[in-house]
């Protein structure tokens, strides 16, 4: 398929963003792993480990910031540049993911661009895999109460990243990244970290579903960076997913 430069653009911007998102969650798995470990019980205090943990603390929230950011940004770049491997008449089809998932829900609609791959696996795609969305923008739960999401509560209200250390019991200390300041509405409170790795597992969800889908080759082997902070998969259609392990192998 002959591609003119526009879509090419629409392509990169989306590989670019990934690989980015990819660099920003490698770099957060790292704060993670030096900022859990402070030496807060060590007798006498590790001066190297202390610095070293206190480093990692004062950068997780920018890395977690970041990481929204680039998640948030990927929903809209996956639309425009998904499109053009999805329908014959790709230049109709909307360049907003909710607009794209409104579009694909609707057979009629859907039909009119004229699909290169099986309507009924796309839309369970985007049924099943678009609560990450969901977590980052504002959105109507079921009942149609308002939910809002972690990125326009960043974006729009006066609260930040907050980091605080926790153990229980005898257990290893655990980093945690929060949303608010005292005295703000438990409703901004968030654990980001959990939230952030549900969003990475359902995203790449997505994109695995809609690229075998349109039956997009499949790479034949994982590429795992230094020092185990991520997992970069590098897959269908040179495209590529990231994650940090819950424990080291």
């Amino acid at each position: 398929m002959d591609l003119s430069r526009g879509q090419l653009a629409d392509i990169r911007a989306f590989d670019q963003t990934v690989r980015h998102f990819t660099l920003t969650l490698r770099e957060l798995a790292k704060c993670i792993r030096l900022g859990s470990d402070p030496g807060f019980d060590q007798d006498p205090v590790d001066a190297e480990r202390w610095n070293t943990g206190l480093e990692a603390s004062a950068l997780l929230p920018l890395y977690v910031d970041l990481a929204f950011v680039y998640a948030r940004r990927l929903a809209d770049q996956f639309a425009k540049a998904i499109r053009h491997v999805l329908f014959t008449h790709s230049d109709s089809a909307p360049r907003k993911y909710k607009k794209l998932r409104s579009v694909i829900a609707e057979p009629a609609k859907l039909q009119l661009l004229k699909p290169l791959c099986g309507g009924d696996a796309l839309r369970q795609a985007f049924e099943r895999h678009s609560a990450w969305l969901d977590k980052l923008r504002d959105s109507t739960d079921e009942s149609g109460e308002l939910r809002k999401g972690i990125r326009d509560i960043m974006e729009h209200h006066p609260i930040a990243v907050t980091v605080q250390h926790s153990q229980a019991g005898d257990g290893p200390w655990e980093i945690n990244a929060n949303l608010g300041e005292p005295g703000i509405s438990a409703s901004f409170r968030s654990e980001l970290i959990p939230t952030l790795k549900m969003i990475v597992t359902d995203m790449a969800s997505l994109w695995t579903m809609v690229c075998e889908s349109a039956n997009l080759p499949v790479a034949g082997r994982l590429w795992i960076a230094p020092y185990g902070d991520v997992v970069l998969l590098t897959g269908n259609d040179d495209d590529a997913t990231a994650f940090w392990p819950e424990s080291e192998a």
